[in-house]
């Protein structure tokens, strides 16, 4: 299946106060397609300098599995993904040493609380034995 079949799509619903900065986030991660064992990156970065949530979504569950947060200036992260905050507002998640059970729903998160979220799709290939 071509990664371009996959159609990927997240309602949030989120009241947002007007008076509030506007946080956008202006570089989105994109669908990536990447073989067992190399590494795969996502860019995501905001327009303010509050950090970003990463999440992964299974192909059988509507709820994301947190993968990475900054807390208390520590941040927390499962092994292989590391992200890295290239510039101030950005965090691109990478995962190295791809598997087939990485493949799936990639979502960034703003933290600024006004809801912006955004998802890309991970297709992860076993190259043929031979």
């Amino acid at each position: 299946m071509l990664l371009t079949e996959y159609v990927v799509s997240k309602t949030l619903n989120v009241g947002v106060d007007v008076a509030a900065v506007h946080c956008a986030l202006i570089i989105r991660p994109t669908n990536t397609s990447v073989d067992v064992g190399d590494t795969a990156r996502f860019n995501c970065s905001t327009n303010l300098t509050f950090p970003v949530n990463w999440y992964k979504y299974e192909p059988t569950s509507n709820e994301g599995k947190l993968l990475y947060t900054v807390s208390g200036g520590n941040d927390t992260l499962r092994e292989r993904f590391e992200v890295l905050p290239a510039a101030e507002g950005r965090y691109d998640l990478l995962i190295s040493n791809t598997q087939l059970s990485d493949e799936g729903i990639y979502e960034c998160r703003e933290r600024a609380g006004h809801g912006q979220t955004v998802v890309a799709y991970l297709s992860v290939k076993q190259l043929p034995r031979g």
